[in-house]
């Protein structure tokens, strides 16, 4: 066990046994250099907790320790009040609340730069993550980062979960998105997950030395799990930053601690890292649908997809994010952002022999704050109902070809529940939903131009079918 860095003091002490951090982590703004040479910093310290666990509330302050980076002395010892507290999500049984501490520090120049470090106990129990010492005490965190000393510099932002549920049966490529004020480049790693003070000792005195992250002790592993490996030997966890994704595969259920490392670095030279430590939760929760849509026809009609959905425990949605994937089921891609209120959206960028996936990702009231689509049990159908598209499907069937006054619509199968005719452009022309189960019915096409059509039929079952029309 390492050697205790940081005091908290705390206006609301916490209980003894108390496990409730999930994550944790810095960032900090550059606002301007002052006479005497000396830099002012806007800095955050923003935690999440487990709000469900026996109802351990948010330190009022907290404090922080600011090291010289070449030296390790102490060069101050501030007290941070707690800003605000923002509920993340309340739903499935998960009760996953942020708190925000905010404060302005004044840094000298220095060659070197500063490590900032706060420590606080207790954690939350997770899979990889051995307990203390009797099975009973949970070991704490540290939240760190280095701001450069002899130059102006705001840390990255780094948009990607604070917290993460995905399935065990799934591979999940998720997305993220990284930016920095001072056009440095910004790599993305999974790192050690670091401990900090633990039940025996939640407020240790502040140390008037810090020799460095490195010198932080990393948290103890259960056997099969490792810094390395945080969701054990046979699953993966990985950075793509030229893709910009994190790739999760873990089988195994459970809640694991996680910690990213987000490097700045300018001219080829490391200036600055801070540490996110996260959780993911692997579980059998409801998924959201993703639904295939095949588009196998030939010739130039494109129609549009049409999407609906329902949300479940939506209170927590701020916005939503619309995602497409091409020919697989991964590496989506955003194409839009939308209110939290809409529930249909329509693409009409689509074309023939091709198959698109989607699925709708909602997002929190800070927009950076990814809320996973399992938790709010979203339920995806394409073109209202689930289910994939056919072009040309056997079952529905067209006479006359080519038709001169009307057209008859068949299906070999089950009922007409609507249909939807729709010119070249896209441009509906007509629709209609039968009162009575038919199977069959006749469209008056006398009065329409010459031409190709399309028309639209969803059956009974839920089947949705395509065909053209030929109007002579």
């Amino acid at each position: 066990m390492k050697n205790v860095l940081l005091a908290c003091t705390l206006g609301l002490f916490f209980s003894l046994s108390g496990t409730h951090l999930i994550g944790s982590q810095f960032d900090y703004q550059y606002i301007k250099t002052l006479s005497n040479g000396s830099r002012q910093y806007k800095l955050n310290l923003v935690m999440t907790r487990d709000c469900g666990a026996q109802s351990i509330e948010f330190a009022y302050m907290i404090e922080i320790g600011i090291y010289d980076k070449q030296s390790s002395n102490l060069f101050k010892a501030i007290q941070v009040d707690l800003k605000k507290r923002v509920l993340l999500n309340s739903c499935y049984g998960f009760c996953i609340e942020e708190a925000i501490y905010e404060t302005v520090i004044e840094l000298p120049s220095n060659s070197s730069g500063y490590h900032v470090v706060h420590e606080m106990c207790c954690r939350g129990e997770t899979k990889n993550i051995r307990l203390g010492q009797s099975g009973t005490p949970y070991l704490g965190t540290t939240t760190y980062c280095l701001i450069p000393g002899n130059m102006s510099n705001s840390s990255a932002f780094f948009s990607f979960d604070k917290y993460k549920m995905i399935s065990p049966t799934l591979s999940d490529s998720s997305s993220f998105y990284t930016f920095d004020a001072d056009g440095d480049s910004v790599v993305v790693e999974i790192t050690p997950a670091n401990s900090g003070s633990s039940v025996t000792n939640n407020y240790p005195n502040i140390p008037s030395m810090f020799p460095g992250l490195q010198n932080i002790s990393n948290m103890d592993y259960n056997a099969g799990y490792s810094s390395s490996f945080p969701l054990g030997s046979t699953s993966v966890l990985k950075c793509d930053n030229l893709k910009k994704q994190i790739i999760t595969q873990c089988n195994v259920e459970g809640r694991y601690t996680v910690a990213y490392a987000i490097k700045e670095y300018r001219n080829g030279a490391l200036i600055a890292t801070t540490i996110r430590e996260t959780l993911i939760f692997i579980s059998n929760t409801p998924k959201p649908g993703s639904p295939i849509v095949k588009l196998n026809g030939s010739g130039n009609l494109a129609p549009e997809v049409r999407l609906e959905w329902s949300l479940y425990c939506a209170d927590n949605v701020f916005m939503q994010y619309v995602e497409r994937s091409v020919n697989s089921n991964s590496n989506f891609i955003r194409i839009d952002s939308i209110d939290r209120g809409m529930r249909t959206y329509v693409d009409n960028q689509i074309a023939l022999k091709t198959t698109y996936f989607y699925r709708i990702v909602p997002v929190g009231q800070q927009r950076n704050v990814i809320l996973r689509s399992e938790e709010y049990q979203i339920t995806l159908w394409a073109l209202g109902l689930n289910g994939a598209m056919t072009v040309n499907s056997n079952q529905l069937n067209i006479s006359p070809v080519p038709a001169k006054d009307f057209c008859r619509i068949s299906l070999t199968e089950g009922f007409i529940k609507n249909y939807t005719v729709s010119d070249c452009t896209g441009r509906i022309l007509y629709t209609n939903a039968p009162d009575t189960e038919m199977n069959a019915c006749e469209l008056d096409c006398s009065q329409w131009p010459a031409g190709i059509y399309c028309i639209q039929c969803i059956t009974s079952g839920g089947e949705v079918f395509f065909k053209k029309i030929v109007k002579e």
